[in-house]
């Protein structure tokens, strides 16, 4: 019976033993572990990645690609040039892009300090009265002196689990992220100035053929005057082409207009306010001189935009993210030392006997949290699925400006013949009223009219070229303009 008991007592500290280590693995185990919700959203980039996103060695190619590096100066416009210069210099978009990226640098610098040990200093003079009721030894007891410390504390958090690593990459990757972001600020600025100038080229040709125009009418009135005059024709035949007046001396005044706007426009594209001494020469730009698309536009070209490289790098900050919310769930092991000197009085404080050292790890583990842990690591999977789809979507919105544009750019190609076509009958009927009129078959009024004809088919030709030209430039703007080198511009990456 005595051995029983004794086998029956060890029986039960055993299990007693067993339940308390399975308890604590419990406790360390099963109510922190992290349950990583899967992802609900599918990229885009699993099926497209060998046509979209570049790998190193197409990298260095995409940037010596259609349409080149400061595209903008084929047109051999030097005001356009000059234009440009102070845009990229003075735009407040770009000022408040670049100021977005060094906060974005500045945060991944303070990540970066947690991965380091921190030191600093305290020095604490109390002036304190000591009670008599506690074990306070006379003489100071009940009386008031100098309580003096000084000390050098120091930090050093043990990344066991990864935590500040990963919270470094995804600061880097919100960097990058932002950086792409401010290189689409800059190619929208390009292609707004780009496309308002051209706007302007087109406002000064149509002005100029329009006073052209104007001067034909006037001609064309002063003929019907005289015919009135001379008893061949009526008051109606003089109204007609006063009402035809009009509408070019309308026409002209809109074109004058549209012009002073778009001047004002460029003013504040250029970060300038828009005043008198804001003046533009007539631009020189050559509106039948093409950038020559290529006629297929490979997929992979979409890498160079800088709006899908910035959703890009926000997907994988979230992928960090999600790291740091699962480390959260471990125990963090910190290690604190300080050194440094403690007395009452002045007179010893610095003495080998006021001197005070140690060192203290310490562990903090999270065991019951009520959820937050896990709520946190929810938030931080569903902001990386939203970002997914935002990847995707910006893809999508992507091929579809593609697409547009070189739809836009196929139909202009018929418009150009049929306007060209046009243009040149005009042309040929121009020659041959001349013709007719010099040899006394047609009288000035004819003339004068297909002369109106041709200027006016001229026009809509350099509407026709203009709107190519415009397509162009939008063109290059959907496929993310062109990167001035490797290291000025973040690139997609994968791990």
């Amino acid at each position: 019976m005595n051995d029983f008991s004794l086998w029956f007592k060890l029986r039960v500290q055993t299990f007693r033993l067993s339940l308390g280590w399975g308890l604590f693995a419990y406790i360390l185990t099963g109510c922190t572990l992290p349950q990583t919700p899967p992802s609900r959203v599918k990229s885009l980039e699993e099926s497209l990645s060998h046509h979209v996103i570049p790998d190193d060695a197409h990298q260095a190619s995409l940037i010596k690609e259609w349409p080149g590096l400061h595209w903008w100066q084929q047109w051999q416009d030097h005001q356009l040039d000059q234009l440009m210069d102070q845009a990229l210099q003075q735009a407040p978009s770009l000022d408040e892009a670049k100021a977005r990226v060094q906060a974005a640098a500045a945060l991944a610098e303070i990540q970066h300090s947690a991965l380091k040990p921190s030191v600093s200093a305290n020095v604490s003079p109390t002036y304190e009265r000591f009670t008599a009721d506690e074990f306070i030894p006379p003489p100071f007891g009940a009386h008031t002196y100098w309580d003096n410390q000084t000390l050098l504390e120091s930090r050093f958090e043990l990344d066991l689990w990864g935590k500040h690593h990963a919270s470094l990459s995804a600061a880097l990757d919100q960097l990058h992220a932002t950086q792409a972001e401010s290189a689409q600020v800059e190619q929208v600025l390009i292609s707004d100035l780009i496309d308002t100038y051209l706007q302007l080229a087109l406002e000064e040709a149509l002005s100029e053929r329009t006073e052209t125009i104007l001067h034909g009418q006037n001609r064309l009135l002063a003929l019907a005057q005289m015919r009135r005059k001379a008893g061949l024709g009526t008051d109606l035949d003089v109204n007609k082409v006063m009402g035809l007046r009009t509408q070019v001396q309308t026409q002209l005044a809109r074109q004058q207009t549209h012009r002073q706007l778009l001047i004002t426009q460029l003013a504040l594209l250029c970060g300038r306010p828009p005043s008198a001494d804001f003046h533009l020469q007539p631009p020189t730009v050559s509106l039948t001189r093409s950038l020559h698309p290529p006629t297929q536009i490979p997929l992979r070209w979409l890498a160079r935009r800088p709006d899908i490289i910035a959703a890009h790098w926000r997907v994988e900050a979230d992928t960090q993210t999600i790291k740091v919310a699962k480390a959260r769930f471990y125990p963090d092991i910190n290690l604190n030392a300080f050194a440094g000197y403690q007395a009452l009085g002045f007179a010893q404080l610095f003495s080998n006997n006021a001197l005070m050292y140690g060192i203290t790890p310490a562990l903090s583990l999270p065991i019951f949290e009520g959820g937050h842990l896990q709520g946190a690591l929810n938030i931080a999977a569903a902001q990386r699925d939203a970002d997914i789809a935002n990847y995707n979507q910006q893809l999508l919105q992507a091929m579809q400006e593609v697409s547009e544009q070189l739809l836009t750019l196929h139909g202009l190609d018929d418009e150009y013949q049929a306007a060209a076509t046009a243009y040149a009958l005009a042309q040929q009927d121009e020659v041959l009223t001349q013709k007719g009129y010099h040899s006394g078959l047609m009288d000035e009024a004819e003339q004068q009219l297909s002369s109106i004809a041709r200027i006016q088919r001229e026009q809509e030709l350099a509407r026709v070229n203009v709107a190519r030209l415009r397509a162009e430039v939008h063109l290059i703007r959907a496929l993310g303009g062109a990167r001035p080198s490797e290291d000025s511009s973040p690139t997609v990456q994968h791990e």
